[in-house]
């Protein structure tokens, strides 16, 4: 790109260097402490596909009228500058803004973000920051907005799914400021792993899915298998690969299934040898698997049946 299409985007003229130098979002992250909130977030854009006309339309910057450096109350009227400054009308306003309580500066949106809450979008959107430039409070409020505006007949249901257990009940409460009881009753906001127990749940899968390093019920059952294994003289990553690359790749559910299964790429090769220092401990743990009974997905983690 050249420098005055990155100035136009924020780029500050003593970091055009070193924005031109960049070569990764590893790189571009680097700067995140150094650049522009507007120009970082421009970046990102361009950094995942999005095209100049692209980023410069959402960055709500005006091409065309020429800047007057020294009319400010002109100035403060561009979109670009409304990112970032606010024009406060008398004492009263001010007085408000100072004594608003943190949950509501917490659901704040930007004006410069209202494009992405009320857009009518063709297809999945994928919305990109850095860290603190609101991606949360957009999603909240384009929750808000779609039980809202879009999806308002009482069967109609919006799901809202984060990472984490605790994301989820943030994002709820921060929700019940945004939405009348009746709205948020349409919204569920769920953390992704839950949801995904509840969907299996409600299909009548009869296991209960379980993770690396959650429990410690997968790690007791993977020593397990390494001590049903010591026979060998195979080392502890070796069964650890096998484990991920080889039976969990192609499904393996027993020995004959394990033999079949394609090796390539693994750099070891399986000779008649080796493969008959194995099947006892696999069988072994093939009989211990039905007992209790117990599953591992490459997706999803483990899945022990429901007690």
């Amino acid at each position: 790109m050249r420098d005055r299409e990155l100035k136009r985007l924020g780029v500050p003229e003593e970091l055009l260097p070193r924005v031109q130098a960049l070569e990764t979002m590893q790189d571009l992250e680097g700067l995140r402490l150094t650049l522009p909130p507007e120009a970082l977030e421009a970046l990102y854009w361009l950094g995942d596909g999005e095209s100049l006309e692209e980023v410069e339309k959402a960055m709500a910057t005006d091409l065309a009228e020429a800047v007057d450096t020294s009319d400010f109350e002109s100035a403060l009227e561009r979109d670009a500058s409304k990112r970032r400054f606010v024009v406060v009308e008398d004492d009263v306003a001010l007085e408000a803004m100072l004594d608003a309580p943190l949950e509501k500066w917490r659901i704040f949106l930007h004006p410069s973000q209202r494009t992405l809450v009320d857009r009518s979008w063709n297809g999945p959107v994928r919305v990109l920051g850095g860290a603190g430039t609101g991606k949360s409070v957009v999603a909240m409020h384009r929750a808000a907005y779609l039980a809202e505006k879009v999806f308002t007949q009482p069967g109609d249901r919006i799901l809202f799914t984060t990472f984490t257990r605790n994301l989820a009940a943030d994002t709820e409460a921060n929700l019940a400021r945004l939405c009348s009881p009746e709205t948020l009753a349409r919204i569920e906001v769920v953390n992704l792993d839950r949801w995904v127990a509840g969907l299996l749940r409600r299909a009548g899968y009869p296991y209960e899915i379980r993770y690396w390093g959650a429990s410690g019920t997968l790690e007791k059952l993977w020593d397990t298998a390494l001590a049903l294994g010591s026979g060998t003289s195979f080392a502890p990553p070796f069964f650890r690969d096998e484990w991920e690359l080889v039976v969990q790749r192609h499904g393996c559910e027993t020995w004959e299934d394990y033999k079949r299964a394609s090796r390539s790429g693994r750099g070891i090769r399986m000779s008649r040898r080796r493969e008959t220092r194995l099947p006892r401990a696999r069988r072994r743990l093939e009989r211990r698997h039905r007992a209790a009974p117990a599953r591992e997905d490459s997706g999803l983690g483990a899945i022990h049946p429901r007690r």
